[in-house]
Formats: C-alpha cells, sequence, structure tokens
C-alpha cells in the first residue's frame, strides 16, 4: 500500500494537509499537469481547481467561475468542465469563465456601456464600447452583483459583501467595501453621493456613501426591500 502525503498551497500561499474540506469530482491531464475539478472550504464551496504535476503537491488556484463540476475534458485545447451551471471553458488550464452572462444592472460612461450581473454565485461585471461585443471584467472570487453605477467618471458594482470600484470604465476593479453578511441591492448617483439599498441579519437599510464607496451612512433603517431607486424630479424614489 502506498499513501501519499498530499500537500495544498491555498491561494494566500499558506500550506497546509489535505483534508475533507477539499473535495475533488474529476479532473484532466494537458501532458505538463494534472488539473482537478471539484470544491474547497477555503473558496466556500464549488468552482474550486486544483493543480498538481507529480499527484503529490496540490495548488489550489482562486476561483473564477462557479460550477458543480460533472465531467471534464480537454478538447482542441480548451479545458471544458459542464455540470449543474451548464459548462466553463479555459484557454491554458486556470482561469475558466462561463459562456455568457446574466446582468441585473447596467450603467453608461463617456465611452463604455458596464453591465453587473451573476451565474449561481458568481458575480459577473462586463463592458461594452459599442453594447455588441463585450469583455468580462469580473473581479477574482466576486460573489453575487445587484447593481451598478456612476457619477459619470467612478463606477461602483456593489452585491453580496463586496463594493467594487473602477476609474477606466470598469476594464478593472478594486475592492473598497466589505460588509459582514450584507447585500447591496440597488444604487444610484445624486447629490454628491451614492445611494444605496440593501439588507443584513438584522434588517434592511438605505445608505449614502460622499467617499466612493470606500465609507457608509446609514440613513434609513425602515422596514422595507428596496430593489430599484430612481431620481424623478430631485426627489429620490
Amino acid at each position: 500500500n502506498i499513501t501519499a502525503s498530499i500537500q495544498l498551497t491555498q491561494p494566500n500561499l499558506s500550506v497546509i494537509g489535505w483534508t475533507s474540506s477539499h473535495q475533488i469530482f474529476n479532473g484532466v491531464y494537458d501532458g505538463s499537469k494534472y488539473i482537478f475539478y471539484g470544491s474547497s472550504a477555503y473558496l466556500s464551496g464549488y468552482g474550486s481547481s486544483f493543480v498538481s504535476t507529480d499527484g503529490v503537491n496540490f495548488t489550489l488556484l482562486s476561483k473564477t467561475a462557479y460550477i458543480v463540476p460533472q465531467e471534464s475534458v480537454i478538447l482542441n485545447g480548451i479545458y471544458f468542465v459542464t455540470g449543474n451551471e451548464g459548462f466553463v471553458t479555459s484557454p491554458d488550464g486556470l482561469t475558466y469563465s462561463h459562456s455568457g452572462s446574466s446582468y441585473n444592472d447596467m450603467v453608461k460612461t463617456a465611452s463604455k456601456y458596464i453591465a453587473a450581473g451573476y451565474i449561481s454565485s458568481d458575480g459577473q461585471i462586463y463592458n461594452s464600447p459599442d453594447f455588441s461585443s463585450w469583455t468580462k471584467r469580473t473581479p477574482a472570487n466576486a460573489r453575487e452583483l445587484y447593481t451598478v453605477a456612476t457619477d459619470g467618471s467612478t463606477v461602483l458594482a456593489a452585491g453580496y459583501l463586496n463594493v467594487y470600484k473602477s476609474t477606466d470604465n470598469g476594464d478593472s476593479w478594486t475592492t473598497v467595501f466589505t460588509g459582514a453578511d450584507e447585500t447591496f441591492t440597488c444604487m444610484i448617483w445624486g447629490n454628491s453621493r451614492y445611494i444605496a439599498a440593501g439588507y443584513n441579519g438584522s434588517g434592511y437599510f438605505i445608505r449614502t456613501s460622499t467617499n466612493e464607496g470606500l465609507i457608509w451612512t446609514t440613513v434609513s433603517t425602515d422596514n422595507i426591500y428596496v430593489l430599484k431607486m430612481k431620481k424623478v424630479n430631485n426627489q429620490y424614489f
């Protein structure tokens, strides 16, 4: 009998022994490396990919696409993983993406359209210069995104846990706010501030931010679930 002492390097570069909190369902070999698909507690579930060249030392990749994997294969140099959410593909076996997206909200800057949404628990951000060709710009490990708003130059995208900021028309994003068990459902810009609504473990909220999403001030905790906000004739609805 041979017992392998598997070592796993996680995205934060910590090295741990393999445990039952990491699961593998299937995998492929591309001639240079093994790639296994499953779930990891580090990434809060499915959509996890493990890479190894020797079967003993594994690296958990940052999650780029959520999927409960059922089968995996390499066809014409493209890595395919199929499962409960359809399929994801990768050109290199390291980063994966869904073939399309599902949008909840959209804004227009001076030069691009920016849309935010999610597939299963994966956040999705795409932008387009012409409303025809769209490029995926989602930050790594993003969760569900429900809303996007702009003051004309800065763009904020928000949803479950995080608020992201872009200053280059949605080409790149940085995390500016992370809440504990918080979800932003809608957001607009007006009166020199971002105004957002959502909910957390204790109830609903309406908040404002005057520093591009870094700090939020709660202005209402009425028991109202807000799905959309609009400004009409200088009134907010």
